[in-house]
């Protein structure tokens, strides 16, 4: 059983790959986002908004369903919801194969806890799609 400290630093070097994986959106300056920078830039957006929803969100959890939905794309790479063609075709199969691969690297440490907690999530994520939020009217200054 790998030691719980480097286990970690196995699975970082596995997400540490999100920062290499281009997405199919550009940034303002018209450079191609990494799927890292999307995680993150979503990540603040979800701090700044959630306040201003018309229905209360958990914060925490939509951080976690933020930071592990696009984890997969470390090994199955950015597959844009419209792309059509052979990469489309083997998304779900390329998911799945990277989704057996992290749940290899959670077990292979001794981690079934920490697996457990991202196979939650993710699935919370996925679950009947994408959900909408919209916000409330301001109503004098809220703060973040």
């Amino acid at each position: 059983m790998l030691d719980p400290v480097a286990g970690i630093l196995d699975f970082y070097r596995l997400a540490e790959r999100l920062k290499r994986e281009l997405r199919h959106s550009w940034l303002s300056d018209g450079r191609r986002e990494s799927v890292a920078e999307h995680s993150w830039s979503m990540s603040l957006l979800a701090l700044l908004a959630h306040r201003h929803l018309e229905q209360p969100v958990e914060i925490e959890r939509v951080l976690k369903m933020i930071i592990i939905h696009d984890l997969v794309e470390a090994l199955a790479g950015d597959v844009p919801f419209f792309e059509t063609g052979d990469r489309k075709l083997a998304k779900a199969a390329r998911e799945r194969d990277a989704i057996a691969e992290i749940r290899s690297r959670l077990q292979g440490g001794g981690r079934a806890g920490d697996l457990r907690a991202l196979a939650r999530v993710r699935g919370e994520a996925h679950a009947g799609g994408q959900v909408r939020c919209r916000a409330r009217q301001s109503r004098g200054s809220d703060a973040a």
